[in-house]
């Protein structure tokens, strides 16, 4: 059987599911595997439907629960569209438990332009994979040049279907002027600006499609008809191509690669399957709304199928202006009838299993709609920023705690403590079992600092175990202690004796500092009930007002999981926001990224934690560490946390 691995059911309610439906119309050999399901479970694809909620599991879990499954089936050939984290996991997993082909089809941006899939197992799956596909050229240029593999475009191509209706729109013979419009608004900002353009232009716009439905554009119909925007609703394809005959244009929505683009990723990278339809089902020019060097833009400026106008009332109308005047309109019309055939395929799907087969992309009609094209009407055409696009990062490798040579400040912010860290903080002579979190939450911090704090001023400590940190310090740093927590918490977190006390003998001044340079808290969340939140919001004050420029912070806190369920200290959050607020990035947790991360085993918990929390081990869930780690804004250089 042939295995398809997407992030959600595969059906008609979104784009990756009416294309993996329209490629592969006979599934009954197909076995479909997602991460989570948005539509009930309703999945009219394939004969067997599996859904592995993977989020929250160990790596290893995760494969021996797939493995399970792969068990029951033989596996001619796989198939990737990956989306969420899992995805691009269970593609890689079940490649090495099946030995089957492997292709890895990129239709959105989860990483390049959307950093919601750390950086290793993008580059996992594309090293695992047999075959590469994009959905754009973009798409294929940005991830080639940022991970080193080749990507073959795979556009949304259709499949032959009726000849195009003519198009027999008659200039002045609509007032006010009424074009049709097709696609998807992602967020209300945009939308709001689309309507005041439409409205500012006075003119009538026919919405087809279930855009208007979607929750988070808030639509009413009767507001949008006031605006000069009419839903129209959805109907089949060849339907609404005979619809579009009778417009001048079709509007596209898209981004405008500006600080106010909401969706950065797909605007760069995603060429949206509507805008394909248009071209290879019509004979009706094509206005994107939106930047001209989006995916969308490029497309119709390469093709000369259209042009390109920004959300105002005057670009818009300009825009318009452009497509209607007749000489123009009469070349992009021809232009549109000479590019249809190379926008259809008789069977994509037999296409991308016999490019698999081969290893290599096969000839394709589409290729010569995406040859490189360097000018539009005489004026160059811009390539994408793709130099701002560094090379992936390799997956950190962690040594022993107190050195951490491989750690640097790219690695940061925020990350637990994995089977790799845990080989070098064990202490000799003690079980992994008898370890408890909190002294490894200790030693942990104590290495990132000598690693990464600076290397003279003052630090202050949190708590009593940091791993001989104390003899390791460089010579120039003073170490200042707080030991007792719960007491300088009820104090009011004051800077002052006794609760902060010199530590060792390092260079101690008279006074207590006002400011440190580096701030370790492994253990201060188990101190702060989270219903406390006076205590939490002071805890985030302290982190502002203690800390010197570019000082280094470390801050731990335990984690629980359990089955679909990852629950962190609320302070955990907070700092996160925190960390947002000083200018930083706050990292994805390292539950998500971590490829085995520690996790408390069961005698430990009966022994430390079954006494507090009342329950066991396989009720409550499995405690491991979390940290966030960063550095500061320097007076000088301001640098990411």
């Amino acid at each position: 059987m042939d295995l398809f691995i997407s992030a959600i059911e595969i059906n008609d309610h979104h784009g990756v599911g009416i294309l993996l439906r329209r490629y592969f119309p006979d599934s009954a050999n197909a076995i479909s595997l997602r991460s989570t399901s948005q539509h009930g479970g309703v999945e009219p694809f394939g004969s067997l439907h599996w859904e592995l909620f993977s989020r929250f599991l160990p790596l290893a879990e995760t494969e021996s629960r797939l493995r399970a499954l792969l068990a029951t089936v033989r596996v001619r050939r796989i198939l990737a569209v990956p989306y969420f984290r899992e995805d691009f996991i269970h593609a890689v997993l079940a490649k090495r438990i099946t030995g089957a082909p492997l292709c890895a089809f990129i239709m959105d941006d989860q990483n390049v332009f959307a950093p919601e899939v750390p950086d290793a197992w993008v580059a996992d799956l594309l090293e695992a994979a047999d075959l590469r596909l994009g959905i754009s050229p973009e798409l294929c240029e940005a991830y080639q040049r940022k991970f080193g593999h080749k990507l073959d475009v795979m556009p949304p191509v259709l499949t032959p279907g009726a000849a195009p209706v003519p198009n027999h729109w008659i200039p002045g013979s609509d007032s006010p002027f009424t074009c049709a419009m097709i696609g998807n608004v992602w967020t209300k900002p945009r939308f709001e600006r689309l309507r005041r353009a439409v409205r500012g232009a006075g003119i009538r716009v026919h919405w087809y499609g279930n855009g208007p439905k979607a929750a988070w554009l808030e639509a009413d119909p009767g507001e949008l008809a006031r605006d000069g925007i009419e839903v129209m609703g959805f109907f089949p394809e060849e339907e609404l191509a005979r619809l579009l005959s009778s417009y001048p244009l079709v509007i596209v929505p898209t981004g405008e690669l500006n600080d106010d683009d909401d969706n950065p990723a797909f605007s760069r990278l995603s060429l949206p399957s509507r805008v394909v339809f248009i071209a290879a089902r019509s004979n009706v020019p094509i206005l994107v709304m939106g930047h001209g060097e989006t995916a969308a833009g490029r497309f119709v400026r390469t093709l000369r199928i259209g042009n390109c106008c920004g959300y105002n009332p005057e670009q818009l109308l300009a825009g318009i202006a452009h497509l209607t005047e007749p000489k123009r309109r009469d070349r992009q019309c021809a232009r549109l009838r000479s590019v249809q055939s190379l926008l259809t395929h008789s069977d994509p799907g037999a296409w991308i299993w016999s490019s698999l087969g081969a290893r290599r992309a096969q000839p394709a009609p589409w290729r010569a709609a995406f040859r490189p094209r360097r000018t539009w009407y005489g004026r160059s055409l811009e390539r994408p920023p793709h130099l701002e696009i560094t090379p992936a990062r390799p997956r950190p490798k962690f040594t022993t705690p107190l050195a951490w040579p491989d750690v640097h400040d790219a690695d940061l912010p925020g990350f637990s403590f994995t089977r790799r860290n845990h080989l070098g903080l064990a202490c000799p002579g003690v079980d992994e079992a008898d370890i408890a979190l909190d002294s490894l939450l200790g030693l942990l911090a104590a290495g990132l600092a000598l690693r990464l704090a600076a290397r003279t001023g003052h630090w202050l400590l949190f708590g009593p175990d940091f791993g001989g940190v104390e003899t390791a310090r460089p010579p120039e740093v003073g170490l200042w202690q707080i030991s007792d927590i719960h007491g300088w918490l009820d104090a009011g977190l004051p800077l002052a004796e006794p609760w902060i006390r010199p530590l060792g003998s390092g260079a101690v001044p008279s006074a207590i500092p006002s400011r440190f340079d580096a701030i370790l808290a492994p253990t201060v969340a188990s101190c702060v009930q989270e219903s406390e939140r006076g205590r939490i919001e002071g805890w985030r004050s302290f982190v502002r007002s203690a800390a010197a420029p570019g000082a280094f912070q470390v801050h731990g806190f335990n984690g629980v999981l359990r089955e679909q369920l990852f629950h962190a200290h609320g302070l955990y959050w907070q700092l996160r926001d925190e960390i947002a607020e000083l200018g930083g990035r706050p990292g994805r947790d390292e539950i998500l990224t971590a490829g085995d991360f520690w996790l408390l085993g069961e005698q430990a918990f009966n022994r430390v934690w079954l006494p507090v929390v009342k329950q066991s081990y396989a009720a409550f869930g499995r405690p491991f560490g979390l940290m966030h780690a960063w550095r500061g804004a320097s007076p000088a250089v301001s640098r990411k946390a």
